[in-house]
């Protein structure tokens, strides 16, 4: 299964469960974790996260389609998700971060 690992402003890491039926945002939720949103339809900056491995494995219009942009290294959290074939690839390792600008 793909691992999923999302590091906290306090450098805490924690494994997400992965879910190809959800956005990355609705994840980070599912595992207790509180981070900024608002408008959840890939408009505003807010729920912008940054990625520091495998950014090939998502996908990043998933749930809607990115309306402002953003650095190289980042994503918009609601909108993205993942495919079911990464899901069931345990090689997979796909490491976020809190972003600097929320």
């Amino acid at each position: 299964m793909a691992k999923i690992t999302y590091k906290d402003e306090n450098g805490k890491v924690v494994e997400i469960p992965t879910d190809p039926d959800k956005s990355i945002h609705e994840m980070l939720e599912a595992a207790s974790i509180d981070y900024p949103f608002s408008c959840l339809a890939g408009a505003c900056s807010s729920c912008k996260i940054k990625i520091h491995r495998g950014k090939d494995k998502l996908e990043l219009d998933k749930f809607g389609t990115p309306m402002i942009p953003v650095e190289d290294d980042e994503f918009l959290s609601c909108v993205c998700g993942i495919t079911p074939e990464v899901l069931s690839d345990d090689s997979v390792v796909i490491e976020l971060e809190r972003s600097d600008d929320v």
